[in-house]
């Protein structure tokens, strides 16, 4: 059960919720959110690495058109020669 846990933690990166639905979706293991903690806590593997969204500084957004309510394009910027 522990290594079925860890094995999705490691491949799917899912959240303690999204492993219980997973658990008993695949698996049929009905699990409380504590017991899946609890498993991470006691191998290590309790924190997920967060993905940082970063925000474009200002004199850069004309370079992705993101003031005229269109789609992002970036624009071609790079000199060649």
């Amino acid at each position: 059960m522990e290594a079925i846990i860890l094995d999705l933690r490691r491949t799917r990166s899912l959240g303690v919720k999204r492993l219980r639905n997973e658990l008993i979706r695949q698996h049929g293991l009905a699990l409380s959110l504590d017991t899946i903690h609890r498993v991470l806590v006691r191998h290590g593997a309790q924190h997920l690495e967060q993905v940082r969204l970063r925000r474009i500084p200002a004199a850069w957004a004309a370079l992705f058109n993101l003031f005229d309510g269109r789609k992002c394009v970036l624009k071609d910027v790079l000199k060649v020669g």
